[in-house]
């Protein structure tokens, strides 16, 4: 028979043994579950990255890889749809105004209210497997689209932080039968995009030909629907006007602003003789007609001048808001939009002020 002490000490044995097998089971696990997770993680963090742009997304994130949400169309999309947001589900203890225009009173530079809204998106990707968005979705990202700073302005976003919240946020209002993703950018397509210009003092350009001063007010992106300005001149003989041409066209040709290419050109000005106002139209450098003189004379605070041109490419020009010219155009000759300002061969001075143009 084993002696007392004998079994006290193969107990004790046995005890140390169970103590040492566990923790080398412990720490097994928790190295294996480590691996795990950091394996998951990089998996998620990758997954997240190629996780596509919505198609109706597409146009308006494509250029680059740097991108920066504050272009016109992304920032005005997205902060209608955080304010469609805040009203569906009434985080921000709002009132029970139906409005769907309301701006709900948590709309403010509050980060607290859209770091609510950033916990709701991660919440949704962690149930789609996403272990991590939280570094792709920050309230301080989403206030930014509908509060953005100079700071801001200038700091870059990459486009993948865009499809989480698009995907959220869209999938939530459709639900609510509230204004979604789609809704906004047809909105966004339908409205007239204005921007404004400062002010250009067109002086004599003794480097171009009939002494032309000219400035560029088209881009790259957009056609331009209107363009209204003001326009102010002392001098006893000048001409303002457009000119409209297809990209790689002439802004001049052989001696004069006229060039027998696909363009338009119309102004209006005065002469020495008269203080009479008259407009002037040539189509692809042939004069279309003698001068229209118009009966009116410059208002003592500038000629009210707007050019717009319809879905249709019908073209209106208008002083003093009465339509003086209307023409059926090439849509082509969008392309490219010039102010010019000029007097042949005299010296002149032309003031354009309050200068907008709508896409």
């Amino acid at each position: 028979m084993l002696s007392t002490s004998f079994l006290v000490i193969f107990n004790f044995f046995i005890f140390v043994h169970f103590l040492i097998m566990q923790r080398v089971y412990e720490r097994l696990q928790s190295s294996l579950f480590s691996r795990f997770y950091i394996f998951s993680a990089v998996f998620t963090f990758f997954q997240m990255q190629d996780l596509p742009i919505p198609n109706e997304l597409l146009e308006f994130v494509e250029e680059d890889g740097a991108y920066t949400p504050f272009s016109e169309p992304i920032a005005y999309i997205f902060s209608n749809m955080i304010k469609e947001y805040m009203r569906a589900i009434e985080i921000l203890n709002v009132n029970e105004n139906n409005d769907p225009d309301r701006i709900p009173k948590g709309y403010t530079k509050s980060l607290s209210k859209y770091n609510k809204i950033a916990t709701a998106i991660e919440n949704e990707m962690r149930k789609q497997g996403y272990l991590n968005p939280k570094p792709l979705v920050q309230g301080s990202f989403l206030l930014s689209f509908c509060h953005p700073d100079e700071k801001q302005l200038r700091a870059g976003r990459a486009k993948k932080i865009l499809t989480p919240t698009y995907i959220y946020l869209n999938k939530l209002l459709e639900q609510k039968n509230k204004r979604a993703g789609r809704d906004w950018i047809d909105k966004w397509k339908e409205n007239e995009r204005k921007i404004t210009i400062e002010d250009w003092n067109a002086l004599t350009n003794f480097l171009a030909f009939q002494w032309c001063s000219f400035l560029k007010i088209s881009n790259a992106k957009d056609l331009i629907k209107r363009v209204k300005c003001i326009v102010k001149s002392n001098s006893a003989f000048y001409r303002f006007g457009f000119k409209l041409f297809r990209t790689h066209g002439k802004l001049f040709g052989d001696g004069s602003i006229q060039s027998a290419d696909n363009n338009l050109v119309i102004h209006f000005g005065k002469d020495h003789s008269s203080e009479e106002l008259f407009v002037t139209i040539y189509k692809n450098g042939i004069r279309t007609s003698v001068d229209k003189y118009l009966n009116q004379k410059q208002p003592n605070n500038g000629t009210p001048i707007e050019l717009y041109i319809d879905e249709e490419n019908f073209l209106y020009f208008k002083l003093n808001g009465n339509e003086v010219y209307k023409t059926l155009i090439n849509k082509e000759i969008r392309q490219e939009i010039y102010m010019l300002a000029w007097a042949d061969a005299h010296e002149y001075q032309v003031q354009v002020e309050n200068i907008e143009i709508s896409y």
